[in-house]
């Protein structure tokens, strides 16, 4: 391992745990960044670096995530109502994940699945 993958992960780390105080501190991005002293564009900069090793890490073959990716990240469950699978209008398949969006689906819930699909890829 060279100093500048040990440099890259290190920020990487520094990044991860900027996220997760801010996650946990109950405030809005925006309260908690300017409480700290952090644009919310650097918050939200390794926000993105942190769903990028993620996702390259389980595009790589990764079973499962190192903790600390697994700390910085946020899911989130949508509940719909139940429906029929052949109700199903859009599915997406990837990488051993199955979203599927169905008919009569809230606009709200397609938009934020979309914006988390775009997200991370």
């Amino acid at each position: 391992m060279n100093t500048i993958t040990v440099k890259n992960q290190l920020s990487l780390a520094q990044g991860q745990r900027m996220i997760k105080e801010c996650q946990d501190s109950g405030k809005t991005t925006a309260e908690w960044c300017a409480e700290n002293g952090i644009t919310r564009w650097k918050y939200y900069y390794w926000l993105k670096k942190v769903r990028e090793a993620a996702c390259e890490h389980m595009m790589s073959g990764g079973s499962q995530l190192p903790s600390a990716l697994q700390e910085a990240l946020v899911f989130a469950e949508l509940k719909q109502p139940n429906c029929h699978i052949k109700d199903a209008v859009i599915t997406v398949r990837m990488e051993g994940i199955e979203i599927e969006i169905r008919n009569g689906a809230d606009g709200a819930v397609i938009a934020h699945t979309l914006q988390a699909l775009k997200s991370i890829c």
